[in-house]
């Protein structure tokens, strides 16, 4: 490890001291030593699957298609529901990174230029037209083709997040091009769907919903039976939105995929979110979900 991440290890440990004591800084110590250890055994989970690269540069290659990303969607909980609203040939593939970001670079840096007539229809605040950099990167920097920033408008302050039924609007008034990238927010924390688990706007604010998140499933305020649903029931509502979105476009025109670019911890290893430090195959492991035109 670095001196930086050494350095950024003692800032945190220091800072549990003087906020919960001695006691449970050591325990957190302990844990976090443990989760890595884990995180490196458990490779061999996703190691083996087909990177999602490869997929991507085939289908970017295309003259017509149009990709669907559901962010922080596992493939598990995906493969479970995803039958009831799609149609489609699925299989597993290894992302390329454990967390938005690093998929951003990985991806954009890789393909931006082979991807100058895309339309990207987006949710997420990272991805923008306007050259917002987040910790240093921009996808303006990588990405030429035309972005509508849905969440510009689409952002609802009450929620915490874009409803997947604005993306959908979104697209519908704008209209789709030869080839396009649809990015939903869900099942990405909050979770809005009919078990709701909600973020107040401080901690979205403040960037720290991973820790709210994990204090509240430790000190029992909710259960991980409760969190699993909460996540299930976000992801069910991003499948109707996309049910809705085919049944409305009617002729699917090239190739359409549904794909994530990470997945989520719901407690595994007492971790939550996707944590940039940790590749463990809950986060790795996304679907690849190459659909069929809905019945007519």
């Amino acid at each position: 490890m670095s001196r930086r991440g050494l350095g950024g290890l003692y800032s945190r440990f220091r800072r549990v001291v003087g906020e919960e004591g001695l006691a449970e800084a050591l325990a957190r110590a302990v844990w976090y030593a443990s989760v890595r250890v884990a995180s490196k055994l458990r490779r061999v989970e996703w190691a083996h699957l087909q990177p999602q690269e490869e997929l991507l540069a085939k289908l970017f290659a295309e003259r017509e298609f149009t990709l669907i990303i559901l962010d922080a969607c596992r493939y598990d909980y995906f493969r479970e529901v995803y039958r009831q609203y799609l149609d489609g040939y699925l299989r597993p593939v290894r992302s390329p990174a454990s967390c938005t970001g690093r998929w951003l670079r990985t991806v954009f840096v890789v393909f931006g230029d082979w991807l100058s007539d895309v339309k990207l229809f987006s949710a997420h605040p990272r991805i923008n037209s306007k050259g917002i950099a987040v910790r240093g990167f921009s996808v303006r920097d990588y990405f030429r083709g035309q972005i509508i920033d849905v969440w510009d408008w689409g952002w609802d302050w009450e929620l915490g997040t874009v409803h997947p039924d604005t993306v959908v609007k979104a697209v519908l008034d704008e209209g789709l091009g030869d080839r396009n990238i649809i990015w939903f927010m869900q099942p990405h924390l909050p979770y809005i769907g009919e078990t709701k688990l909600l973020v107040p706007k401080e901690v979205i604010k403040g960037k720290m919903a991973g820790r709210f998140l994990t204090r509240m499933l430790r000190t029992g305020r909710i259960s991980r039976q409760y969190l699993t649903q909460a996540y299930r029931d976000n992801l069910a509502l991003a499948l109707k939105a996309v049910k809705k979105l085919l049944a409305q476009v009617g002729e699917l025109r090239g190739r359409w995929v549904v794909t994530s670019d990470h997945g989520e911890l719901l407690g595994e290893h007492g971790v939550t979110l996707h944590p940039s430090y940790l590749d463990l195959p809950e986060q790795r492991i996304v679907p690849w979900l190459e659909l069929k035109a809905p019945p007519t």
